[in-house]
């Protein structure tokens, strides 16, 4: 009988796999762009690459004085380090291979329905630790039928790479206190490493959540104690982590001559946020991108313009954005914290400055993740379950927390709240679970 059930098991799974897959397979045929895509930064470094100039790309701003168009007119002379390396030399090593070509623009998606295909299968596996079988399914089904994620695999950001990693991250948080293997705790450190070279902000974030799951695991357990075991996990996973990302930082600080991190422009995002235009959500208030223009910003512009053009130039434009947005927080305190209020709401609600975001498609979609997730949240904290040594509710609560505040302090997109859904499919699938035994029970009595 247990045999039957774990092949049922199997079967089901095979299903639902079988479902995700072919959606996004449909959603590259339908919405896919094989002729000329849009790649923004990832493409512009890739095809730099390719033809030879390095990992580099012009700081996309349209300059205003006649040197600084001509310089743009070459190719870039310096390398930089102006997003996270590994969406872009994947790539790369594609257009190296099969040619900047449609060929690679379908092998590209079909990588992102793969992607996010593992990543159905991991908020199955998530639920699974968390909470049952049947909970599992339903989380993975409504993994499988997201639709935002089908639009997402044929773009060229690296936003299924990242959303699989992060809930991979969770996973394996999850596994290391279960199991309390060595294997785990390296594979959680790599992950987060390697996520950090995806998104530059898990550099800081990653440890963080870790480290909070960890102290509260040593200090929940009722024989909490702080050991050298404790000691070596801690230091297994820090180890690991920063193996992965530390060749990364070491070629940025010695290129640019004084530390930097993942990327070079930190404060640009922060200044997209922060600025006169700002309207909290992923458009200003006059519902463009939030980019720097020479009809809304001359004065940002001339300032970059005058900057000499060397090995430090990304990081010198960095520098203007980090005192536009400081002094504009200055002048403008309440301002800014209107701004911020807004994009607090927008991350778990409708971005209303953005048309795309307040597609119905978008709005369904936020509001039956959201408010399941959030019933998962709160089962995962009144049942108890998170005072075991796999301490769920803690990684989830930091998870979320860390990501909300980065978005609100500092920048929100589209794809930016689609990555926090994606975190919350695992709660979304115990919610509705927990919902539904509820309402069943109460036809029942």
């Amino acid at each position: 009988m247990k045999s039957f059930h774990l092949q049922n098991e199997k079967i089901i799974l095979i299903i639902i796999i079988t479902i995700a897959l072919f959606l996004r397979l449909t959603g590259i045929i339908v919405l896919g762009n094989f002729e000329n895509p849009e790649m923004y930064e990832h493409g512009m470094i890739a095809r730099n690459m390719l033809q030879g100039h390095g990992f580099s790309m012009h700081w996309p701003y349209p300059p205003i004085s006649e040197e600084k168009i001509e310089i743009q007119k070459s190719p870039p002379k310096f390398e930089g380090a102006f997003i996270p390396p590994v969406n872009p030399y994947i790539i790369y090593y594609t257009f190296r291979i099969f040619g900047d070509n449609s060929t690679s623009y379908a092998i590209l998606m079909l990588l992102n329905s793969l992607l996010s295909t593992l990543g159905v299968l991991l908020v199955y596996f998530i639920i699974k630790e968390i909470g049952n079988i049947k909970a599992a399914k339903i989380g993975a089904v409504f993994s499988a039928f997201f639709l935002p994620n089908v639009f997402g695999i044929t773009t060229f950001s690296g936003s299924a790479l990242y959303q699989t990693l992060a809930l991979a991250f969770i996973y394996f948080t999850i596994i290391c206190y279960q199991k309390q293997k060595t294997i785990f705790y390296i594979l959680c450190g790599f992950i987060g490493g390697l996520l950090s070279l995806v998104r530059s902000e898990f550099l800081i974030i990653g440890p963080i959540i870790f480290l909070s799951s960890f102290i509260y695991y040593i200090i929940i357990r009722k024989y909490s104690k702080f050991s050298i075991k404790n000691l070596y996990i801690l230091a297994v996973f820090i180890l690991s982590f920063y193996i992965v990302v530390s060749p990364w930082i070491y070629r940025n600080t010695n290129m640019f001559g004084k530390f930097t991190t993942i990327v070079s422009h930190p404060w640009h995002e922060f200044w997209r946020g922060n600025n006169p235009l700002a309207s909290g959500g992923d458009n200003n208030i006059f519902g463009e991108k939030k980019w720097l223009s020479k009809e809304r910003y001359p004065n940002v512009i001339l300032r970059i313009d005058s900057l000499p053009y060397n090995q430090n130039f990304e990081i010198a434009v960095d520098s203007i954005l980090k005192d536009e947005a400081i002094t504009y927080i200055k002048n403008h305190p309440f301002q800014t914290l209107y701004t911020m209020a807004k994009r607090l709401l927008f991350t778990w609600t409708i971005d209303i400055y953005t048309p795309r975001t307040r597609h119905p498609i978008n709005v369904i979609f936020v509001f039956i993740t959201v408010i399941p997730a959030l019933i998962g949240l709160i089962f995962l904290y009144k049942s108890g379950r998170f005072k075991r040594d796999y301490n769920v509710f803690i990684i989830f609560l930091s998870f979320l927390v860390l990501y909300t505040l980065l978005f609100t302090v500092v920048n929100l997109i589209g794809r930016y709240q689609i990555y926090l859904l994606n975190l919350c499919h695992p709660l979304a699938g115990l919610g509705i679970y927990e919902l539904s035994q509820k309402l069943f029970k109460k036809k029942t009595d």
